[in-house]
């Protein structure tokens, strides 16, 4: 069966640029248009320039600290080099930002010092959330703060590597709680956070246990049953966690693995597979017995149609409409944080229908970038068109094509490298992470997706070495990114070679704007 044959989100698929997209010389890699932090004599240097450019001892209100924050905001957000001047700026806002209380351009700073700047992403999101949450004064102002501790929490606990780290965040969130004496609602919401990210924490150290006996005993009966049942619960990999089940303990997930394996296109084989896993949901509670009897719900799917018994159709019939309520309230809760196909565009425009492909180059024709914040029709040559747009040369010099994405996409982008040997990059979202494909990184020598956990790319073809691409030819890339729990991939057609490259795996594996190389 193939773990990416539905899904409960009605696809959205986009065309970028179809009738011409042209792309003049963007910088290298993400990583490498990174910044190095200006040393600490630099930083006084300047800071002390700034303070007088921008008065800022004079801003002694929290409403005067706000208008310094939009001030310097507004030059930071004008400039594409990530100077010693801007660095200084960043850290100059987020100390304005903590003392007024107002996170939200505490965060922006934050985001902006990350993305140019040579810091480790997340032990300095970790950091400046915990300064902004033990400097907050009054519990509304924390709040946000304290949100964003708990998703940042969840994220991190997502990533088997980094408990510690979300469990720190939950700390500093608690402790602000705690001191600011927060409602009961918010203090719950740290709580439960905490036992969700602690749940997992301990699977995960189990299943890490597991793994290790396996290495020196394959047959071990609990060792297989503790990680087939992590692949299937925590992964959705059915197709890894099939072998370990062969070998289990657990004589009714055993038993429903060898029948599973041993179904074919026969109706009635099908069936039983599907009557294996309703049996065995039987002993589960919660989030378990939903994953089995969606998965007893995916071989009756399959097998109705041919079913040619009355009784077995009717039985078939009966247990679907069963599982329809819980497939239902899972597909809910992994929504919840997408926006409905029947969102317009930000711009104003339609918006799609799913499987309608979108020009998104219409959505961005005439955008004033300045009414939000980025003035990004700065890095074009000419207004942007429906025949496309040209990026002027400068480092990392970009433009942003708006669209709400709903469930799986397809991203077709033209492109034409007029001049120079520098990187044309691509960023494309998946769930809650951005990815960057590089085409022509280091002068040619390699091109590839990068965000993506380094040991997972020794296991998928992220990369492809050399890179190399010609001048002055219109290229077309299409990317094809699909996702159905907790897990991935994308497939990228290039010119005429398919699936140029490819990944799939776990949605923890992958890192927002940039994270690890692809050279």
């Amino acid at each position: 069966m193939n773990s990416y044959r539905s899904r409960s989100l009605s696809p959205l698929l986009l065309l970028w640029g179809s009738i011409g997209l042209l792309l003049l010389a963007a910088d290298a890699t993400f990583a490498q248009t990174k910044a190095s932090v200006p040393v600490v004599a630099r930083q006084a240097e300047l800071r002390k320039v700034l303070e007088e450019t921008f008065e800022l001892s004079k801003a002694t209100t929290n409403a005067k600290r706000q208008e310094a924050v939009k001030k310097l905001m507004a030059v930071v957000e004008s400039s594409s080099d990530a100077s010693d001047d801007l660095y200084v700026m960043l850290t100059a806002v987020l100390g304005l930002a903590k003392e007024s209380g107002e996170f939200a351009g505490y965060q922006k700073a934050a985001g902006r010092l990350i993305e140019l700047f040579e810091v480790d992403a997340n032990t300095e999101q970790a950091r400046l959330l915990d300064e902004f949450l033990k400097s907050s004064k009054t519990s509304s102002s924390a709040k946000p703060a304290i949100d964003e501790a708990v998703a940042q929490a969840i994220r991190a606990a997502a990533d088997e590597n980094r408990f510690t780290e979300a469990l720190a965040l939950l700390d500093s969130a608690e402790a602000a709680a705690k001191r600011l004496n927060s409602p009961a609602p918010v203090k719950q919401t740290i709580t439960d956070a905490r036992t969700k990210v602690s749940e997992r924490a301990t699977l995960w150290n189990a299943f890490e246990a597991a793994s290790a006996t396996l290495l020196t005993n394959t047959d071990d009966p609990a060792a297989n049953k503790t990680v087939a049942r992590w692949h299937i619960l925590h992964a959705a990999d059915w197709k890894t966690a099939l072998p370990f089940l062969m070998k289990s303990s657990d004589v009714k997930w055993k038993a429903a693995a060898q029948l599973e394996l041993d179904a074919s296109s026969d109706a009635m084989a099908q069936t039983a597979a599907g009557d294996a896993w309703w049996d065995a949901a039987q002993a589960e509670t919660g989030a378990t017995k939903t994953v089995l009897l969606t998965r007893a719900g995916e071989w009756y799917e399959q097998a109705l149609p041919s079913l040619t018994s009355v009784i077995k159709q009717q039985l078939v019939t009966k247990r679907l409409a069963e599982i329809a309520p819980l497939k239902s309230a899972s597909a809910a809760k992994s929504s919840s944080k997408t926006k409905t196909n029947s969102t317009p565009s930000p711009f104003g425009s339609e918006p799609a229908s799913p499987k309608e492909w979108v020009d998104l180059l219409k959505w961005s024709e005439g955008v004033d970038w300045n009414e939000r914040g980025v003035n990004w029709n700065q890095y074009v040559e000419g207004p942007v068109g429906r025949n496309g747009l040209t990026v002027k040369p400068g480092k990392a010099m970009r433009y942003p094509l708006p669209a709400i994405l709903d469930g799986d996409y397809d991203l077709e982008v033209e492109f034409t490298r007029i001049v120079g040997t520098e990187t044309v990059f691509i960023a494309f979202p998946i769930d809650m992470q951005t990815l960057q494909l590089d085409f022509g990184a280091y002068n040619g020598k390699c091109s590839g997706v990068s965000g993506v956990d380094a040991a997972w790319h020794e296991q998928n073809e992220t990369s492809r070495r050399p890179g190399t691409f010609a001048n002055n030819q219109r290229h077309r890339v299409r990317i094809r990114v699909r996702r159905i729990d907790e897990r991935a991939e994308f497939r990228i057609d290039f010119d005429d070679a398919h699936d140029y490259i490819r990944w799939e795996g776990p949605l923890s594996r992958l890192v927002n704007f940039g994270g690890n190389g692809v050279c």
